[in-house]
């Protein structure tokens, strides 16, 4: 899989920022604004047109080719300036083309700079939106390019936010602390160094006993990104945990290697072959994992037995059946 084996047309459903998409006619009441969103849009508009018409699917035009056909007007709404936002997304999360499909990162780093530009916008609920985006699928290499952007713009209302993208895009812990104040939390601390802080962490990610705990501290794992944040997700992809009932529910191998996708992002078996593996059958999702326990034994020599395991990556079986 890593090498590029299975080559094969993929149905990608961008679920991540659709809530942001405003309904028709919300937004006449509300007053224009110029951003620095629309004026990088704008600077970017003919690149961006050029990704649009790559993303045809079917020779349909997509929905962000019709809307990017022309350039922005100088002020917009906050609702129609998140629209785009979400747009610029979608295009982001799809940057190889239909028939490859998504990693789940914003794979284009034109679709960066424009995002790393609405962490300035006058709408807060925008900046907030920008900043967890880019946080939680933004590369680090496309952050660190645009770090200058990133504590330019210098958001409020939002330090924990922006706290994890500032240390994201490579800024120490002094910059970090002059603008989102001294008080970070411990997987920041753990990620710029702090060994105690560390150990908190990985404390708390053995000792979760719930789905939702367990997710949360491996998510903080796959942000510190050390060998030693590694080796802990790696020894816990045998795991049982489910969420649901059998029959219709996630294993939380899922969010451990999405986690591991962080760490790697430049992996196709951590990127792509996840994504594209969970809408597939059992056995395809054992053929997966299979490969997923060799990268593993290769690097850390850690074992799980796959054929052992009671669900690979989900089972819907029975949520579709009560549909």
């Amino acid at each position: 899989m890593e090498h590029g084996r299975f080559r094969v047309a993929l149905v990608v459903v961008v679920i991540c920022g659709a809530l942001r998409i405003a309904p028709a006619g919300a937004d006449e009441s509300e007053p224009a604004q110029s951003s620095p969103l629309i004026d990088s849009i704008n600077a970017n508009l003919e690149y961006l047109q050029r990704l649009a018409r790559w993303e045809r699917v079917s020779g349909q035009a997509s929905r962000a080719e019709k809307a990017l056909s022309e350039r922005l007007p100088h002020a917009l709404s906050s609702s129609k300036r998140s629209h785009y936002l979400y747009l610029v997304e979608m295009l982001a999360l799809n940057a190889w083309g239909p028939r490859i499909g998504s990693s789940g990162y914003l794979d284009d780093p034109i679709c960066v700079e424009v995002f790393a530009y609405a962490l300035a916008d006058p709408a807060a609920d925008l900046r907030l939106s920008a900043c967890r985006t880019l946080v939680d699928r933004g590369r680090s290499v496309d952050l660190r390019r645009n770090a200058a952007v990133i504590r330019k713009g210098v958001p409020q209302g939002m330090s924990t936010c922006l706290a994890y993208l500032l240390v994201a895009s490579g800024a120490d812990k002094d910059v970090v602390s002059e603008i989102t104040g001294p008080d970070l939390p411990r997987a920041l601390e753990a990620k710029l160094g702090d060994s105690r802080a560390f150990a908190e962490v990985a404390g708390k990610f053995v000792q979760a006993g719930t789905y939702q705990a367990k997710m949360n501290s491996a998510h903080d794992l796959g942000f510190i990104g050390s060998w030693e944040a590694e080796r802990l997700l790696v020894q816990d992809l045998g795991s049982n945990l489910i969420t649901g009932q059998p029959g219709c529910a996630d294993s939380i191998r899922i969010e451990l290697l999405r986690a591991l996708g962080r760490i790697h992002p430049d992996s196709l078996l951590l990127t792509y072959w996840l994504v594209w593996t969970q809408s597939r059958d059992r056995n395809a999702q054992r053929k997966y994992l299979g490969e997923v326990s060799a990268w593993v034994r290769t690097r850390h020599g850690v074992q799980f037995d796959v054929e052992s395991l009671p669900m690979m990556l989900n089972d819907y079986s029975e949520c579709r059946a009560s549909h």
